[in-house]
This record gives structure tokens, C-alpha cells and sequence, in this order.
């Protein structure tokens, strides 16, 4: 969330706009059209993913393995078996965090 600073909105219009534009280059109900959260009358923004891909729309892709750190007890690896699911690297989620020392 922002919390009203310009720059961040500013980028939130620049996705909008972006968007936008690319919406214009589908065939209409083809492109998933985007728009920004607002909390307390400020934009923020949101991620996610799929944990799972439908078999169907892998395109040949080997799966990766399910760390046990995101899955510990194996239901992840179930519903894949049970859903006909693959998880793919674009299904894996990764945490980085910025590191600034003093100079």
C-alpha cells in the first residue's frame, strides 16, 4: 500500500494505463482485465498465484517439487493428484528481502 505517496501512485496509473492498453489488443472477454485495490482511500496492491496448474495447460512442462516448507503435510501434493494438477515454476513463489548496510 502506497498510503498516498506520489511515486506509488503514480506507478499504480502507469499498470492501469498499461492495462488498458493491452486489453485493446485481445479479442473482448479474452484478457483478464486488472484494476487496483483501494484501502482507506489509498491504493495498495495485491499478488498471488496459483498453487496448482491444470494438467491440460502445462504445455509439456516438468513439475518442480513441493518444498516441505510450503507444503508440510503433503496436501498440496494431494489435491494435485486429486484435481489434476502440476505444480510448475511459474507456480512457485519466492521471498526476497532487501539487505542495506551502512556505508
Amino acid at each position: 500500500m502506497g498510503m498516498g505517496c506520489q511515486a506509488f501512485d503514480e506507478a499504480v496509473a502507469g499498470m492501469v494505463a498499461v492495462t488498458q492498453k493491452l486489453s485493446g489488443m485481445y479479442r473482448a472477454g479474452s484478457f483478464l482485465t486488472w484494476m487496483p485495490e483501494h484501502n482507506n482511500e489509498h491504493f495498495s496492491l495485491s499478488f498471488s498465484n496459483r498453487y496448482l496448474t491444470p494438467t491440460r495447460l502445462a504445455n509439456g512442462e516438468s513439475p518442480c517439487t513441493i518444498d516441505s516448507m510450503i507444503d508440510p503435510h503433503g496436501f498440496l501434493q494431494q489435491a494435485a493428484s486429486m484435481f489434476n494438477g502440476i505444480y510448475l515454476e511459474d507456480n512457485r513463489t519466492l521471498y526476497y528481502e532487501q539487505i542495506c548496510k551502512d556505508e
